[in-house]
């Protein structure tokens, strides 16, 4: 093999590592639900061996727009086994944005393919207290600013009639 062919082959390597995969460039994943793991007890009331409930959905979400419904269980996605709330959860957030994850869900003890859920990307976190506590401290000095500011005009207005 001619040594310009071993470069090439390298580099073409190098470049296929180093390139970044669709999922690692995606947004994180959301479905718009929020499940709790069932416990041993209601497994075998609802005759499954694993899987969550879906405890809300997000209306007009990725789930809500398959039909997916408050008191659904998820069963298998992407053609395994649900083990968890957690596991779920997080291949979602991993499956990103744009991903069209297949689901399996049982309803009134039917399991049923919910179809292809295409996920949308994850909402931002909601801020937390010390953040929100930022903001309305600005918001106060913004606002005590601007209070100053229409006194020294009215002052000035009424100084010039």
């Amino acid at each position: 093999m001619s040594r310009a062919l071993v470069v090439f082959a390298l580099f073409l390597a190098l470049i296929l590592l180093l390139k970044p995969t669709a999922a690692a460039s995606r947004a994180p994943g959301w479905m718009g639900i929020v499940v709790a793991d069932l416990t041993p007890d209601q497994c075998r009331t609802f005759g499954v061996k694993r899987g969550v409930e879906v405890v809300d959905v997000e209306p007009g979400g990725p789930a809500d727009r398959k039909d997916i419904e408050e008191g659904d269980l998820i069963v298998r996605y992407e053609d395994q086994p649900v083990r968890s709330a957690a596991w779920l959860m997080g291949r979602i957030r991993r499956d990103g944005e744009g991903f069209l994850a297949s689901v399996h869900v049982q309803r009134d003890g039917v399991e049923h393919w919910a179809g292809l859920v295409s996920l949308a990307a994850a909402p931002p976190p909601p801020p937390s207290p010390a953040d929100l506590l930022t903001r309305i401290d600005v918001l106060e000095r913004d606002v005590d600013a601007l209070a100053k500011r229409v006194a020294d005009l009215e002052e000035l207005s009424a100084s010039a009639k």
